[in-house]
């Protein structure tokens, strides 16, 4: 994005500054839908997966992810909130080609 003249140097700083949000428990999870709803401006949403499965007595995993069954269920519902409001997932690209390509659905 080029600057604007017409505008000032925190103008055009804030037309290209992105608001990321990170979520990092179940409960921020199943209140993804309620954040995004009445705050449009958040541009993407970054899942803390390693804290995420802490907060679910589940392994960290490095914050790799998992396998298991209420994992799964828990980034369906992350994913889900996403497609619902347009929203890009943010975070680490970890991983092997296919789990990149993954990312960037």
């Amino acid at each position: 994005m080029s600057i604007n003249s017409s505008k000032s140097l925190h103008e055009n700083l804030n037309d290209q500054a992105a608001i990321i949000i990170q979520i990092e428990t179940l409960e921020g999870i199943e209140n993804l839908d309620a954040i995004l709803t009445p705050v449009p401006d958040i541009d993407a949403v970054w899942l803390g997966t390693l804290d995420a499965r802490v907060s679910m007595n589940l392994p960290g995993n490095g914050g790799m992810g998992g396998t298991e069954q209420e994992w799964v269920d828990a980034v369906a519902k992350y994913q889900d909130a996403m497609k619902k409001h347009n929203k890009p997932a943010a975070g680490f690209a970890i991983g092997d080609p296919d789990t990149m390509r993954g990312m960037g659905k």
